[in-house]
């Protein structure tokens, strides 16, 4: 008796556990790109576009985050960012990638299926006052954006090229050593062209006569 009583306990026990402990995981529509920072200096400036086309059919909250990768801390740390959507210009963030809180909102309103495309400009920068153990640095990380909950249907992320602003280097920011040795080395070469041109027609002259 005390045998069956057992039993049937532990078959309550397990009727119990499967139809009353339910987990149910969070529904995600989310896409990411890759963003690569090296050998940057002080003064550089990379400047990224990104077009998130959203399909929704009720309010939703868009909301973008940034996936470090392990070996990248160091940069993070003084390499600033700048997320703004360009819709409104509204900045969501502005402040070093190491600091950016791990979601930046953006409200989106419907009150029926709409597609609707958003424009990120995003900012990476090193500041001109970094030391030179920053410089030369590597970071990898991922841009996330995504949307929690069963409103979305679909969400793309399309990088858009801009040649006025995808890359500003240092000769255009702050660091201009590398631009006054470029004009110091072109004045040497057409000093140096001009003087052996007439040193040679000189000789020229004195070997006809």
């Amino acid at each position: 008796m005390k045998k069956v009583l057992k039993n049937l306990i532990a078959v309550m026990v397990i009727f119990f556990a499967i139809n009353v402990v339910e987990v149910k995981a969070t529904d995600i529509t989310s896409d990411s790109v890759p963003f690569n920072a090296e050998n940057m200096f002080p003064g550089d400036k990379i400047v990224e576009n990104f077009c998130v086309k959203v399909t929704y059919d009720e309010d939703i909250t868009l909301q973008f985050d940034t996936d470090i990768h392990e070996g990248s801390e160091m940069l993070a740390e003084v390499l600033y960012v700048q997320v703004k959507v360009k819709e409104g210009e509204q900045v969501l963030y502005n402040g070093t990638m190491k600091e950016m809180p791990s979601s930046l909102d953006y409200e989106l309103k419907a009150t029926e299926k709409t597609t609707l495309d958003v424009h990120y400009e995003i900012s990476v920068w090193l500041d001109t006052s970094v030391g030179n153990e920053y410089q030369n640095k590597k970071l990898t990380a991922d841009f996330i954006w995504f949307v929690e909950g069963e409103e979305v249907e679909d969400m793309e992320v399309t990088p858009e090229q801009d040649d006025s602003t995808d890359y500003l280097p240092s000769t255009l920011t702050g660091d201009n050593t590398n631009m006054y040795f470029w004009i110091v080395a072109m004045g040497f070469a057409f000093y140096a062209l001009v003087y052996f041109g007439l040193r040679h027609g000189r000789r020229e002259k004195t070997n006809v006569q």
